[in-house]
């Protein structure tokens, strides 16, 4: 049980499950077993509104901070807002900071004022660790969560950090809680510790009650030394060697686990493929055939020399123009089918996947329809698609625009989809976490990392 206005520690030995907590208390992640309820209201039974209104009012300050690098601090910070801010207000902030002053009252309060329209990938991992931390704080929230915020800072550092969440708390009348792998900073600045192991509460006790006693039981599994910010660099270096040196020693005879499937794959594919072959009569040989090899001959050397009358010059110039043009007209239509649709099917962007919801099916459902016209658009050739257009428009430029359009908008919803999943999705996965919309989210969150 969580009071409001409640500042708590969490601890516990690496793998305890003190990450996996966190999600569930930011409604990130749905519990297996049980129920839980923020604030007082178990969020999976909520709408879809009701529970973007909600996650609004959770800051999750992760542990790597899920911000594109390429994003200047103050557009950073002002992400807080997302989940606050109607669609224009987002995308006008993005030509020029809508709010200037807070990201710079945040950010000086954890000394970085001075890295305010810096790029993030100009910062260190401790600073970009603080610009999370100034984003949650403009944000506001009723419901401040911290992953090891301080994991990345040196210890003259760490509790800079710390104190202002806690006075940040303390100003919004917000529950805050914090997980921590350095016990020292957890009993010096929280009242109230939890300590968990292996998924299961060891204690909940006030901090003057937690006792070496308790602590070396918690954290039996780990090294001789209890983990404090003072030591980790070195408790770090002991875990590391014994990886490594075990790493290497599995390393001098590597083998591929999925050699025999690609292997299996290759002869599946081969059996496939050649009755397909001979089914359509591919003779790969007939290009070297030299009757034929005469005939395209003959039809190359009639290109020489050029002929460079200017009427027919004129002639090529104004049908090159008109190609283009129709190209042009065709490619920009097929970008206004394109950009939607590879939203929608985009993967990273889907609310719905962070955890069931009241239309989880539905949402499921619109992305199938989206995947499968994606794939008819890109599926069927672009002269079938002239062919049937000339049937209803009769001949004329409006068939050959709209067969580009359509043919190119499936394989460029395609790519778009793709070039979105393959980035860093995990800043839009947080600004929907934060009650951002899909089209902030990705403003926001992958423009930037996919351009």
């Amino acid at each position: 049980m969580v009071n409001a206005s409640e500042c708590i520690a969490i601890i516990g030995p690496s793998g305890s499950g003190k990450t996996t907590l966190l999600n569930i208390l930011a409604t990130s992640l749905k519990p297996t077993h049980g129920s839980v309820k923020v604030p007082g209201t178990n969020p999976w039974s909520l709408p879809k509104s009701s529970l973007r209104k909600l996650r609004s009012k959770i800051g999750l300050v992760h542990q790597a901070p899920p911000i594109p690098l390429r994003q200047r601090v103050i557009t950073a910070a002002l992400a807080g807002r997302l989940g606050q801010w109607p669609l224009w207000k987002s995308i006008f902030s993005l030509i020029y900071p809508i709010d200037i002053l807070g990201p710079q009252l945040c950010l000086e309060r954890l000394d970085l004022s001075d890295k305010l329209f810096d790029r993030c990938d100009c910062l260190s991992g401790g600073q970009l660790q603080r610009v999370g931390v100034a984003r949650i704080m403009y944000q506001e929230p009723q419901l401040i969560l911290a992953d090891e915020p301080v994991s990345a800072m040196d210890p003259v550092l760490s509790d800079l950090p710390i104190s202002v969440l806690i006075a940040e708390a303390k100003k919004l009348d917000a529950t805050l809680v914090l997980s921590l792998h350095a016990v020292d900073i957890a009993l010096r600045w929280f009242p109230r510790i939890i300590g968990i192991r292996d998924g299961q509460m060891m204690f909940d006790l006030p901090a003057t009650k937690v006792s070496e006693a308790i602590l070396r039981e918690l954290y039996a599994s780990e090294l001789n030394d209890l983990p404090m910010q003072t030591n980790r660099s070195t408790l770090e270096w002991r875990i590391a060697l014994p990886l490594f040196q075990f790493a290497m020693l599995l390393s001098i005879t590597p083998r591929d686990p999925v050699t025999p499937y690609r292997f299996i794959g290759l002869v599946v594919g081969v059996c496939i493929l050649w009755p397909m072959l001979q089914l359509a009569k591919f003779e790969p040989a007939l290009l070297i055939d030299p009757n034929n090899l005469k005939v395209m001959r003959d039809f190359l050397v009639q290109f020489f020399p050029p002929d460079i009358q200017l009427e027919f010059l004129s002639l090529v110039l104004k049908a090159t123009l008109e190609t283009l043009s129709l190209a042009t007209a065709g490619i920009a239509l097929a970008m206004l089918i394109a950009v939607p649709l590879g939203l929608i099917i985009s993967y990273s962007l889907s609310i719905s996947r962070i955890g069931p919801t009241s239309d989880h099916q539905l949402a499921q459902f619109v992305r199938f329809i989206a995947r499968t016209l994606m794939l008819a658009l890109r599926g069927i050739p672009e002269i079938v698609w002239a062919l049937l257009l000339v049937r209803v428009f009769g001949l004329g430029p409006i068939a050959g625009v709209l067969a580009i359009a359509i043919t190119f908008g499936g394989m460029l919803a395609k790519v778009y989809s793709e070039i979105l999943e393959s980035g860093n999705t995990l800043p839009a996965r947080a600004l929907i976490l934060s009650g951002s919309g899909r089209v902030a989210s990705f403003l926001y969150g992958l423009l930037l990392g996919a351009a």
